[in-house]
């Protein structure tokens, strides 16, 4: 499941049936939000259009690998995915950030990003 949450429309209704953020979560409420909904059986609709744009720096950035990926292993193993799995995708996703932030201080490193960025857009649930 890949989904933007700043690019993410919700009707009421869908907050009424699945519940809304838990604010337990600094980092990752959202990926909370819409994986329960996900494993709950809401349908979504993707929408081929650039809706948002973000910078990079932001707290989930700064607290990435002590906050935002350990929320991301929580939220998997309560939505259900095996806890084994769910720490190899968080060791993934800091090995992925590292080598991503490695790059970002090489000459060039724009044309490199947007290579990469075309091969891992999708989002491991």
């Amino acid at each position: 499941m890949a989904v933007v949450h700043p690019a993410t429309f919700v009707k009421k209704s869908a907050y009424d049936r699945y519940g809304t953020f838990d604010l337990k979560y600094k980092c990752q409420m959202d990926r909370d939000l819409l994986l329960r909904m996900y494993v709950a059986g809401a349908k979504f609709q993707y929408l081929n259009e650039d809706l948002a744009m973000m910078r990079l720096g932001g707290v989930n950035q700064r607290t990435y690998v002590k906050q935002t990926v350990p929320e991301g292993i929580e939220i998997s193993i309560k939505n259900g995915m095996n806890p084994v799995q769910a720490y190899m995708l968080g060791m993934k996703s800091i090995a992925r950030f590292r080598v991503a932030n490695f790059i970002r201080k090489l000459p060039g490193s724009e044309s490199i990003r947007k290579k990469l960025h075309a091969k891992t857009t999708d989002l491991d649930v």
